[in-house]
């Protein structure tokens, strides 16, 4: 080895030449005292003096004895009255030898770091699920971010593994795709449906009208008619499992339709609901408490379990996401580091045309600079969002609508739809007011879906707005 690091040196430079070079073995973990001509003495160092003076002060001796040695060879005349190597040297010889190395994670495998930080942080709630163990009926509330979402696939787990008929419900098309897929190996136990298309189920071969009213009140009255003919007769789920609650609770008619379905009821069945009554409340206009008073209305004896720490976002985003909700502290811990280089980003847009561009440039940048496309999703209050712009006007091709998005594509769609799932990176655009409850809410909504950054595309009427927030105005 020593003749091959040698032969390494002197290869990078004939100044190396005059440089010494032996070799020296520490016995760490054994007392080796044995004398040969193979060697010089100090040139084995056992493990009582290693211990004894330290590896410091070891090689320091160890230097110090060769450097004599070398002084006292006729062979080495030249080295007698030479300080070699110089200081020079020694700098140059840490850099053949080793140097310095810039170690940067590609953006892929920095988004795979936080996915699992997610993923063990969220881990750590459950215990939160113990609680059903002695209370059939629990209401999880927690703000976004908190793991209900992840709560509530892992009680359908422990359901299906108890021999439970389990009804997995949610309000979004795209959030219950994603946990079918999820659950799909307990499929036999688990039906996992968003609400609407259960109410379509229940009324087989009816004619859809594509109305609020229909989908409000006429197909959910439909529902209980059929279930109290008997559509459901002996078929009742033992437990019902509900992802964002708040969602349902506003409509008696919607509860209606639970109360049918599982056994007992809701006032004695078995229960466990998830859900944000004060900030992704985006369907009613309604304070958190008027919703627990619903709720505890129709199941009086619920017991509320509330979840307080934050398991998804850096503290960046959530610090962004609370100033523009202003719901005031939400959490009483969050889990995830700041994350350095990683900071959420307003733009200011004086139209569509330039919003488009800002769009356009941002998502570029982080193409790239190696984020997966996927990684990325691009939010909007409106159906005909800066996003669906970009792609029509200006051919954008990487950006997708959600539900026809493949590996390869950015996914856009509102964020109505994208309630209740999360990505790595999230833009929010076309935001032309952060003063009103349901804008503070579907903002709030869309924010907490980052779980690295975060990039917003706010109309500049708004900016005032935003200064004064910035500035400590805001409630909260």
């Amino acid at each position: 080895s020593m003749h091959s690091l040698r032969e390494y040196v002197q290869h990078r430079s004939t100044r190396f030449n005059s440089v010494p070079f032996f070799s020296t073995v520490i016995f760490t973990h054994c007392n080796f005292e044995q004398q040969s001509p193979e060697w010089r003495p100090w040139q084995l160092i056992s493990s009582r003096r290693y211990r004894a003076r330290g590896i410091g002060r070891v090689v320091h001796e160890v230097l110090e004895k060769e450097r004599e040695h070398y002084r006292t060879l006729d062979s080495c005349r030249w080295f007698k009255e030479q300080k070699s190597p110089s200081k020079k040297q020694i700098e140059e010889l840490l850099m053949v030898l080793r140097p310095p190395v810039a170690i940067s994670q590609s953006p892929e495998e920095q988004l795979s770091l936080y996915e699992n930080d997610v993923i063990r942080y969220t881990e750590e709630q459950f215990r939160a699920l113990d609680l059903a163990d002695f209370n059939p009926r629990v209401l999880y509330t927690g703000p976004a971010g908190t793991g209900k979402t992840v709560l509530a696939i892992e009680a359908a787990r422990r359901s299906a593994a108890a021999g439970r008929k389990v009804l997995w419900l949610c309000f979004n098309r795209a959030l219950s795709d994603q946990i079918k897929k999820i659950l799909e190996p307990l499929s036999d136990s688990v039906d996992v449906i968003n609400f609407h298309s259960f109410l379509v189920r229940l009324n087989s071969g009816i004619k859809v009208d594509d109305t609020q009213k229909f989908w409000d009140e006429s197909l959910p009255l439909m529902a209980v008619e059929r279930l109290l003919d008997g559509a459901l007769e002996g078929g009742e789920y033992d437990q019902i499992i509900m992802d964002e609650a708040q969602d349902f609770v506003s409509q008696d008619v919607w509860l209606d339709v639970l109360d049918l379905v599982v056994s007992g009821g809701l006032s004695a069945g078995k229960l466990q609901l998830f859900g944000d009554f004060r900030g992704q409340a985006i369907f009613a206009d309604e304070p958190e408490s008027s919703f627990v008073r619903k709720v505890k209305k129709r199941i009086p004896d619920i017991v509320i379990y509330p979840l307080s720490v934050n398991c998804r976002n850096p503290h960046e985003v959530v610090e962004q996401s609370q100033m523009l909700g202003q719901f005031g502290e939400l959490y009483s811990l969050i889990m995830r580091e700041r994350e350095e280089g990683l900071q959420p980003k307003i733009s200011f847009y004086r139209n569509r045309d330039d919003q488009a561009d800002k769009l356009a440039f941002e998502l570029q940048g982080l193409l790239d600079a190696g984020y997966p496309p996927n990684s990325i999703t691009v939010l909007s209050p409106k159906a005909r969002s800066s996003a669906s712009k970009l792609v029509r006007e200006k051919g954008f091709v990487a950006l997708k609508p959600e539900k026809e998005k493949a590996a390869d594509d950015v996914g856009y769609t509102t964020i109505q739809s994208f309630k209740g799932l999360e990505n790595s990176v999230v833009m929010v655009t076309d935001i032309e007011d952060i003063e009103s409850l349901e804008s503070r809410k579907l903002l709030y909504t869309a924010t907490t879906r980052a779980k690295v950054n975060l990039y917003l595309f706010l109309d500049r009427k708004a900016m005032p707005q935003v200064q004064t927030l910035l500035a400590g105005g805001g409630d909260g």
